[in-house]
């Protein structure tokens, strides 16, 4: 971009940058934080065995998403 059109789009920019930084709201509270330090690890075959938790893979539920949104008009 050159000239005003540069001039105004550069500004634009800025502004809306500098008011979503300015007016964002932490993600992860901080004892969210704080407990990101440790590791920590689940074991979900209880909730398999007695629940009967279904469970399919991760490349068929891409699919599913990509789908989703294909036929929704997001894509």
């Amino acid at each position: 971009m050159t000239g005003a059109t540069g001039f105004v789009g550069g500004n634009l920019v800025r502004a809306l940058l500098e008011g979503v930084i300015l007016c964002r709201q932490p993600y992860l509270p901080l004892e969210g934080a704080r407990l990101a330090r440790h590791r920590m690890a689940v074991d979900c075959t209880k909730a398999i065995s007695e629940l009967g938790l279904p469970q399919s893979s991760a490349a068929g539920a891409l699919e599913r998403s990509v789908r989703w949104f294909t036929d929704h008009g997001y894509v």
